[in-house]
């Protein structure tokens, strides 16, 4: 599984929308009751404004102890 999503350097709001930031301890904990984590990179993009956001990558395999 990959999720992508904005980090605790992120912005608070995406489209005038309210958001929720995660870190590295923060996403592997949501899910590692079913899966491992694999990988964690966090990025700055640059949007189409010119504006940088701050964002997680992770990649997790699904854990064999819940299958």
């Amino acid at each position: 599984m990959v999720i992508g999503t904005f980090s605790d350097n992120g912005p608070l709001k995406c489209s005038g929308l309210d958001i929720k930031q995660y870190n590295n301890k923060t996403i592997p904990k949501i899910f590692e009751n079913y899966f491992i984590l694999l990988d964690l990179k966090i990025e700055d993009h640059l949007t189409p404004f010119e504006t940088k956001q701050n964002f997680i990558f992770c990649s997790f395999r699904k854990s064999n102890s819940n299958i």
